[in-house]
């Protein structure tokens, strides 16, 4: 196991995200949360927990689960870290212009979880099921742009998912067939396409 890795000072100006996986009523799902509108930038756009990695975090994985604790009040003891996405890195500067690490973590079942949003940061926070990030029909792919996904039944599109959060989940769905979200725990056939530490 090769998390976490020490960040030398060439990763410095890096930030990190978390792609909480969960349960809600035993059904495998993904949490969201939906930026503040009174944030300079990114404002109520929907998005992962993250942020820039600060100058005491020691990992990139501490990182996260430091601003996953700041912005909806997840404990990072509470999560357990499969490792890091495979991302094109190249792809992921260019939609940002920061290299942006994702890390993949299971929060189990939230159904009696009581989130403490940060309203500085976050308006709110709501789940996808699986079953709708596998349908096809939820997103929308152009060349040259980011994926977009399209929560079903969001007439106002006020859970629009695109951008890096969007690349980032497309990327994520193309792993999801193989994971088997249990009462206990993901199996660990996601392991193929999450590397344990990778964060070059």
């Amino acid at each position: 196991n090769r998390l976490p890795r020490e960040i030398t000072k060439r990763a410095r100006h890096r930030a990190c995200v978390v792609l909480p996986m969960c349960l809600v009523k035993n059904e495998p799902s993904v949490l969201f949360t939906k930026r503040s509108d009174d944030l300079r930038r990114h404002k109520g756009e929907v998005c992962f927990p993250g942020g820039m990695v600060d100058d005491e975090d020691h990992s990139i994985v501490e990182a996260g689960l430091r601003e996953l604790h700041e912005e909806i009040g997840i404990e990072p003891k509470s999560v357990d870290v499969l490792g890091i996405l495979r991302c094109d890195w190249s792809e992921v500067h260019s939609l940002t212009g920061v290299a942006v690490t994702p890390v993949c973590g299971y929060l189990g079942s939230i159904d009696n979880t009581e989130f403490k949003l940060n309203p500085m940061e976050v308006k709110n926070c709501f789940t996808v099921p699986v079953v709708e990030l596998l349908d096809k029909a939820n997103w929308t792919l152009q060349r040259f742009n980011a994926p977009v996904f399209r929560v079903p039944g969001d007439t106002e599109e006020e859970k629009v998912v695109w951008g890096l959060t969007g690349y980032i989940l497309h990327r994520f769905t193309r792993l999801l067939p193989s994971v088997l979200f249990e009462n206990e725990g993901v199996s660990r056939s996601i392991s193929f396409s999450i590397e344990r530490g990778d964060i070059s």
